[in-house]
């Protein structure tokens, strides 16, 4: 028995691949992965990469976007929920553990 796989996933169709997709039905597709994305193109093939190279950095742009907003909000802290000492903590804790930039040990003035 074969398992559905959750991982949000997009489909580039091209014409000309080695198997056409055409011979692949959608639904079947759907069927084991979560497709949230499924874009059938006019041209192109096995090369799609070097031969449609504008189109498909569009698409994956595309596939992409909603994945990192929902990312970004899942990792933000909710501090409206934290009392106001939490808060404090939170923000002084970002301001020390800020990256700071690496000191050259080439410059001026080291030994």
């Amino acid at each position: 028995m074969l398992v559905r796989i959750e991982v949000p996933t997009a489909v580039a169709a091209y014409p000309h691949e080695l198997v056409p997709i055409e011979r692949i039905p959608r639904k079947l597709v759907e069927k084991y992965y979560n497709v949230v994305r499924f874009t059938e193109f006019p041209k192109g093939g096995h090369f799609a990469i070097y031969e449609r190279a504008e189109e498909m950095a569009d698409d994956l742009r595309e596939f992409f976007r909603p994945l990192r907003k929902r990312e970004k909000a899942r990792m933000e802290p909710s501090t409206h929920l934290l009392p106001a000492n939490d808060r404090r903590t939170l923000a002084c804790s970002r301001r020390h553990y800020a990256p700071q930039p690496m000191a050259n040990p080439l410059a001026k003035g080291r030994k």
